[in-house]
């Protein structure tokens, strides 16, 4: 255990705060056993991720931009992608 300054507004102050100074081979890990225990738990309530189908995505969000320009050329908005093959 130990003792370092606190910075504040990349200062150093005069005040100091405990702090823990790990010993030995720095190649250790630490192994957080409760958290994989945790998890362990939890994936069990986890929701199956569903591809997307392409040619419907493809679709939908063509027919969304399709909307969006046609909408904004009704209210007199331009948007910037509307009309220029991007």
């Amino acid at each position: 255990m130990g003792t370092e300054f606190i910075y504040e507004e990349r200062g150093k102050t005069s005040k100091t705060k405990l702090v823990i100074h790990h010993s030995g081979d720095s190649g250790d890990l630490i192994l957080n056993t409760v958290q994989m225990h945790d998890a362990k738990h939890m994936q069990g309530l986890q929701i199956p991720v569903q591809q997307p189908d392409m040619n419907f995505a493809i679709l939908e969000g063509t027919a969304r931009e399709v909307w969006i320009c046609t909408n904004d050329t009704i209210s007199g908005a331009s948007s910037s992608a509307c009309g220029q093959g991007v």
